[in-house]
């Protein structure tokens, strides 16, 4: 045969379509026809050759599969539906503004006010001052606003060695919640909503907490909180851990946060323990004794204190210090007696004002109430 004919044939061998006799013509070819042999070895295997993979083996291991790729399906659904409520939560949350709740605003600001806290465990007290809201409503018009910030941190650094030291912070926890009281403390425009409490822990058990809230401005400013021994719901606290607290609510305000004090204290003639510690609680602590005596006086002679205005924070530059321009009024069976006077603060408290910074203006009362009245501060 001739080996035209037998390489036509060679395709239909390998895949087994060849008649006996035409398998036979082709294997005495090849005896013979080098060239076709090679032809025919390099032919594709036959297909009886072929293993054909068992049937119930190919549907197990399809099911195999098929298992798989339904439990990675279900993982990607579950995924989806946790990841979809909880934007629906934090929506929610962020929408109804619900107590200590979690929202994107509380995730947002506690990161936010993560990075303050670090700065203050740090010892960074530069990079704290630029972070917070240095002033809301009680801002002191300083001159010179870069010298006010140089204080601001010699003061901070220096209160934070002598209250810790070189302790080292172990823990830094801030909690953010809404707190639905600031919005009737506060008006509208100046609303807070979000309450970050900040607690960092050091070493050697001493902690420092204190309260932000984010300022219209978008930075943040410490809730106010002037600390004393009679006014301080902190325990087992010293002296120095007293004058960082004031140290950093007064680089935040700059002011001893007067509001409160003209109605719930010092026009309430009373003489009990609470009333006089609270009011006397303001000035330093090396004068609070003789504050406390010398309203005592007033109040048990039998004057009334009438009015008492304190101004908005000034400053002093002269005596690098600020004051408050104050102006009381009480009255006698006679007639009525008023005061003006400054009186300089700085972040530990007021100081007794300068008796010749002390002018009295009487309207028929008698010379004793002038006496009590000149005297008040001690």
């Amino acid at each position: 045969m001739k080996c035209e004919i037998i390489k036509d044939l060679i395709p239909l061998s390998a895949e087994g379509l060849c008649s006996d006799e035409s398998e036979k013509e082709i294997q005495e070819h090849i005896k013979e026809c080098d060239s076709c042999r090679l032809l025919y070895e390099k032919a594709p295997e036959k297909q009886e050759d072929i293993e054909i993979p068992d049937e119930k083996e190919t549907f197990k291991k399809v099911n195999r599969k098929f298992k798989k790729l339904s439990i990675k399906s279900g993982i990607i659904i579950a995924v989806l539906i946790v990841v979809f409520t909880a934007l629906g939560w934090l929506t929610y949350n962020q929408i109804t503004k619900a107590g200590s709740l979690i929202s994107f605003e509380t995730i947002f600001q506690s990161m936010e006010v993560r990075k303050i806290a670090n700065y203050i465990a740090d010892g960074d007290f530069e990079s704290y001052v630029d972070s917070i809201s240095r002033g809301d409503r009680f801002e002191i018009q300083y001159i010179n606003h870069d010298d006010l910030k140089k204080k601001d941190i010699q003061l901070l650094q220096q209160a934070f060695q002598d209250a810790y030291g070189d302790t080292k912070v172990t823990e830094i926890r801030v909690q953010s919640y809404y707190d639905g009281a600031a919005e009737m403390i506060y008006d509208a425009s100046d609303a807070y909503s979000v309450y970050n409490v900040v607690n960092i822990i050091f070493e050697n058990g001493k902690d420092f907490t204190m309260y932000l809230r984010r300022n219209k401005d978008g930075k943040y400013i410490a809730d106010y909180h002037y600390i004393t021994e009679y006014t301080s719901d902190i325990r087992d606290i010293s002296d120095e851990e007293i004058a960082f607290y004031n140290a950093v609510n007064f680089a935040n305000y700059h002011d001893m946060s007067t509001y409160g004090l003209t109605t719930k204290l010092l026009m309430s003639n009373k003489t009990s323990e609470k009333a006089t510690s609270m009011y006397a609680g303001r000035f330093r602590k090396e004068y609070r004794n003789q504050v406390n005596e010398s309203r005592n006086n007033l109040i048990n002679k039998g004057y009334t204190i009438t009015n008492a205005y304190f101004s908005y924070a000034r400053y002093d530059t002269e005596k690098d210090m600020p004051y408050y321009e104050v102006t009381i009024q009480a009255e006698d069976s006679k007639g009525s007696a008023v005061m003006t006077t400054r009186i300089y603060f700085d972040y530990m408290g007021f100081y007794p004002p300068e008796k010749d910074s002390i002018n009295i203006f009487n309207n028929n009362c008698t010379s004793e109430l002038e006496d009590a009245l000149y005297n008040l501060f001690g």
